[in-house]
């Protein structure tokens, strides 16, 4: 074997060149191609370039023609050997193999020791704790079941191929030559001694050597590292638009989405809101293919039909673009989103989603029912993988999947990868067996989760590469990032799996610090000989944590003044455009004051808006600017309230209750409840839904603890009649309000008592605070004249009352207003005076215009609101009048 062959004498002589990645594998053809054409060649036949893999399942194929053992035994594609790992985790008790984790570490370490030589009986003799113990159990069961199967993966294949030169040499290559191997494996030892041995000429092509310039660059923090390497890559794509561009970046696995979004960032601003017509940046990492909104749709209409759908996942699909007449009913499918948010239901079926279209949404709903109709029959049933991807093609196209308008280039290539992985899917037949419907959607939702997808970019495009992508290629100028201490030479990284004496008595580089360190010396030797021009950077600090450069630098360049340095700043294209701005001199544009006895909507809710955050009830009241609803959900805190408020107002309106639930006896009470329960229920857990009919008896359980914890306080107190849902309208200030009470009760001496009921939490001191947020009672209390106040928290062991009120009220739990506000002075008449004042000056400073921000709420300035209080620009602060925990339930 000759060392050091350059990939186009193998080629131009006929022979094949195998790559270690594709990605290497399209360079060496497009490098082969460009020769040719500058050599005046008008025609040349195709370069024979394949990745491993490729050039295994070509041996395979080869030997099968020829009818040997080796194409005798089925060649498991990779998706296939993941199953089969799956099969074997699930059998040993492994919990959850499919959760995407334990399934890649048990089958990246078994290929790992088919590379280096390591047997299952190996395994097994060298374990010595529990984990190595199980990995050599799942690999012996795992070796039997393919040989029981008469199947081969291709690490296998690969192993077989290197004690037989006679099969290796099946495709009839006469010249072989080996490109971005690094280690030189034993296994790929064994392979390219057997071709050898039969006759093969066979090589370890090298990419050419450039002595390049090469410099060293230290930046701020990795951030800073990138964008200054991103805009060097620019400059230098700018000057030759044919220059192959690259950067190397560490952890780009863990990165990738912020290393696409910064790159792309300075290389194609504005890229957010419209794709680039040429996408100016390859990543080698790509993204999972069902994180593509494409591809996730695809999925979310299949769990749909299936089953049933969560509130998120129907909600993206009723604002889905890629579903057929998503523009010219959006109207009307936003409007169905809206009404699905108000269902308190956990899961979500197509019947539901047919319900809420409407008939404004005609094409939605006729797509659905098509679909679901063409489901419906094969739910039950059980299929193989080819045949459930032609069902699922057909339910997707029923359903508009993806859509009548043009794909831009990202998406169409998404959905073609979709098409190709329903394609592997389909040929997992032998493997997978028969399943039912809901398992293969499983399956196939895990295989698009293991599958990368990055979507082709033109050859100019700068590359982002990681070291064992960079492998084997070549460069006009290349950046270097990470050259950190720490990280060059790496600590060693055995695998967690595999016994470690196993690993170092094979050679394994990241078993030991001394073979990693030789292997990391090599690496960078071939870095530094890689690029016509070459920059080597580390960033001071990483995570925030001060660093060293690594000591591979130490002789090279010092720090150089390249474009793009720690003076230039991430986006200068944004600072330009913010330079240039001159400032403007607004005039205060105050909002026009209310008149006077004006009548406002929000009863109560606008003074105690008014207390916590004037910018809020400013929006909210008088730009009537309605946050949207978060989604219902099954008795949730809200819906809980809400019920408890409509029992009680049912259940004192019936004449037995009227005078306190005290009065009735316990059966009798519980036969009112009984006669009322079901009916309040109904309206907020909708009938027919196999979740909400299992609530229903313990809430119905809850909702009966309630009622005899109200029963106990009711009984305690001296005779009163209840009127529920009392509604009146008040004038404070400036302001006319409509004010909604759930209980008022009337005493023996003529006075009223007004009452509120709490499932949750509630400061009991907020009557004391300044602002007055608690402000509904107090203002019912302040303008009807009433003796005194209340709450009833209740609970399922016991409620209670809390409250105040004038001197002589014989209730338990109430306290005078001399006793609440610690002031001996003050007497009930004065704290219905204090809180009138305060109310009149919130009702002013509303009527006013009022758009002061509180920056210590952000939870009410915040959220949906914030882009117009604009609260994050505000620092938090502590404030004693923010928003006590609770307050709003």
């Amino acid at each position: 074997m000759i060392d050091g062959s350059a990939s186009a004498e193998v080629l131009t002589g006929g022979g094949t060149i195998v790559t270690a990645t594709p990605r290497l594998a399209r360079q060496i053809q497009l490098r082969y191609d460009q020769a040719r054409l500058a050599a005046g060649a008008r025609a040349w036949p195709t370069a024979d370039v394949l990745p491993l893999d490729a050039w295994l399942r070509r041996a395979w194929e080869a030997n099968a023609v020829g009818e040997r053992l080796l194409g005798r035994l089925r060649l498991l594609a990779e998706n296939e050997s993941r199953l089969v790992w799956r099969r074997v985790l699930l059998r040993g008790g492994a919990h959850r193999p499919d959760a995407g984790v334990i399934v890649p570490l048990v089958a990246n370490g078994w290929r790992l020791c088919q590379s280096w030589g390591i047997r299952p009986q190996d395994l097994a003799a060298a374990a010595e704790s529990d984990d190595s113990r199980a990995f050599a159990g799942w690999v012996a069961a795992y070796a039997t079941e393919l040989a029981r199967r008469g199947w081969l993966d291709s690490g296998g294949l690969l192993t077989a191929l290197g004690s037989d030169g006679t099969a290796a040499r099946a495709a009839g290559e006469s010249t072989l030559g080996f490109a971005g191997f690094e280690p030189w494996t034993p296994s790929l030892a064994a392979l390219a001694a057997a071709l050898d041995e039969a006759g093969a000429s066979v090589h370890r092509s090298a990419p050419p050597a450039r002595a390049g310039h090469c410099r060293v660059v230290s930046a701020h923090d990795e951030r800073d590292e990138l964008a200054r390497a991103c805009r060097w890559a620019a400059g230098h794509a700018t000057k030759d638009s044919g220059a192959s561009v690259a950067i190397i970046t560490p952890d780009l696995e863990q990165d990738a989405g912020q290393v696409r979004r910064t790159a792309l960032g300075i290389l194609a601003p504005g890229w957010q809101l419209r794709e680039p017509r040429s996408r100016p940046v390859a990543l080698a990492i790509g993204r999972s293919l069902v994180d593509y909104p494409v591809v996730a749709c695809a999925l979310g209409v299949l769990r749909l039909l299936t089953s049933d759908a969560s509130f998120e996942e129907a909600s993206l699909l009723l604002r889905s673009a890629y579903l057929v007449g998503a523009e010219a009913e959006r109207g009307s499918r936003a409007g169905a989103e809206l009404r699905l948010r108000r269902l308190p239901l956990e899961r979500i079926r197509v019947p539901t989603l047919l319900r809420i279209l409407g008939e404004d949404a005609s094409m939605a709903r006729g797509c659905w029912r098509q679909a679901d109709g063409l489901a419906a029959t094969e739910r039950r049933r059980q299929r193989p993988p080819s045949e459930w991807a032609g069902h699922f093609t057909a339910w997707l196209t029923a359903a508009g999947w993806p859509g009548d308008r043009s794909l831009a280039s990202e998406e169409y290539q998404a959905a073609e990868a979709w098409q190709h992985l329903l394609e592997s899917f389909a040929g997992t037949d032998e493997v997978a067996g028969t399943l039912a419907l809901g398992a293969a959607l499983e399956l196939l939702t895990q295989q698009a989760r293991d599958r990368a997808f990055e979507p082709e970019s033109p050859a100019r495009a700068i590359q982002v590469l990681t070291l064992r992508e960079a492998e084997g290629q070549d460069f006009d100028a290349l950046w270097v990032c990470g050259l950190t201490a720490d990280e060059w030479p790496p600590p060693a990284r055995p695998h967690p799996l595999i016994p470690l004496a196993l690993q170092q008595a094979a050679g394994i580089p990241e078993a030991a610090p001394a073979t990693l360190e030789a292997h990391t010396r090599r690496r960078f030797s071939r870095l530094l000989a890689s690029a016509g021009e070459l920059v080597l950077s580390w960033p001071a600090q990483w995570d925030e944590t001060e660093t060293l450069p690594s000591p591979l630098l130490a002789g090279l360049d010092g720090p150089g003044d390249e474009p793009g340095g720690t003076n230039q700043v991430l986006y200068p294209d944004r600072e330009r455009i913010a330079a240039s701005a001159a400032l403007e001199a607004c005039a205060t544009d105050v909002a026009p004051a209310l008149p006077s006895a004006t009548a406002v909507p929000g009863g109560a809710r606008v003074l105690a808006l008014q207390a916590i955050c004037p910018a809020r009830a400013f929006v909210e009241i008088r730009l009537r600017g309605a946050a949207l609803d978060p989604p219902a959900r099954p008795l949730d805190l809200a819906t809980r309230g809400r019920i408890v408020h409509r029992l009680f107002e049912r259940l004192y309106r019936l004449p037995a209750c009227s005078r306190g639930l005290g009065g009735p006896g316990t059966s009798e009470l519980r036969e009112a409840f009984a006669g009322l329960v079901g009916g309040v229920l109904d309206e907020f857990l909708p009938a027919g839904d196999a979740f909400l009919d299992h609530l229903r008896p313990l809430e119905e359980e809850r909702l009966w603890a309630l009622v005899l914890s109200l029963r106990e306080l009711d009984k305690a107190r001296p005779a009163f009649d209840v009127v529920t849902e009392v509604e009146r309208r008040v004038r404070v200030g400036l302001l006319e309000l409509s004010v909604r009470l759930d209980r008022l009760d009337r005493l023996e001496d003529d006075g009223e008592l007004v009452l509120d009921y709490k499932t949750g939490q509630f400061a009991f001191g907020g009557w004391k605070r300044p602002r007055l947020p608690e402000s509904q009672l107090p203002l019912y209390a302040v303008t009807a004249g009433s003796r005194g106040l209340a709450v009833i928290q209740l609970r399922p062991g016991g409620g209670l009352l809390r409250g105040i009120g004038a001197d002589g009220l014989d209730i338990n739990g109430m306290k005078t207003a001399a006793q609440y506000f610690r002031d001996v002075s003050l007497d009930w008449p004065g704290a219905l005076e204090r809180w009138r004042v305060q109310l009149e000056t919130l009702a002013g400073e509303f009527c006013a215009g009022d758009f002061r921000v509180n920056p210590a709420d952000e939870r009410t300035a915040g959220g949906q609101f914030a882009g117009l209080t604009r609260i994050h620009d505000f620092l938090p602060v502590a404030d004693d009048d923010s928003l006590p925990e609770g307050a709003e339930e």
